[in-house]
């Protein structure tokens, strides 16, 4: 079956499409090792640059304005310096219709990857993956149903950070079903069976 993959993309640009989730900041920290710590049995890594980069749900709503389409991201970041950091990289883009929200309570989601030699040593994650207050899970709401009118679907991109309760999962199926919105969904395991209606699932185990 041949695939018209032009006609699909000028189709693409013509959507506006959703994405709520866990947003987090990317980190690559670049060097390079000649030799083992005397302290542990641990590479030494002479650090030649660090870059940062959207991660998680912002990765995706990045991907698809670089596609061509229209994007809203909606999320969570913390009042925090990485938190400022992600909000203006992706200010950059300027095709990315981006509202995240501020919980003073958390810290924004960091994966840091060191890496040496094209060799991916450690990552170290900082975070908090509790549940949003029933504050923040409100003005989530409100921020979602702000935008739905003007959607052609959503991708819900869950990473267990604390965004995608079982009660708001549910409640954004519900939404989008009334819209007839569909809905296309990357979770992790904790609530599968809460995303029922779902046009597209694609599990994540680990």
């Amino acid at each position: 079956m041949n695939i018209d993959v032009k006609n699909l993309l000028n189709q693409f640009k013509e959507k506006h499409i959703l994405v709520i989730g866990d947003v987090m900041l990317d980190k690559y920290i670049w060097g390079s090792v000649d030799r083992i710590s005397p302290e542990a049995p641990v590479p030494v890594v002479n650090v030649n640059k660090t870059n940062h980069h959207p991660g998680g749900a912002a990765n995706v709503a990045r991907n698809i304005y670089g596609l061509g389409g229209n994007v809203t991201l909606i999320g969570v970041i913390g009042d925090d310096r990485s938190g400022e950091l992600l909000q203006s990289i992706l200010a950059d883009d300027r095709g990315i219709n981006c509202q995240l929200i501020t919980d003073k309570n958390r810290e924004t989601t960091i994966k840091t990857r060191i890496i040496a030699h094209g060799q991916q040593i450690v990552r170290l994650d900082s975070e908090n993956p509790s549940d949003l207050s029933n504050i923040l899970l409100q003005d989530l709401k409100d921020t979602i149903t702000h935008n739905l009118d003007q959607i052609d679907g959503v991708i819900l991109q869950d990473y267990n950070k604390g965004v995608f309760t079982k009660e708001m999962i549910e409640w954004i199926m519900s939404q989008c079903t009334k819209l007839s919105i569909p809905v296309y969904v990357d979770p992790k395991k904790s609530n599968f069976l809460s995303y029922s209606g779902a046009k597209l699932f694609k599990p994540n185990i680990l």
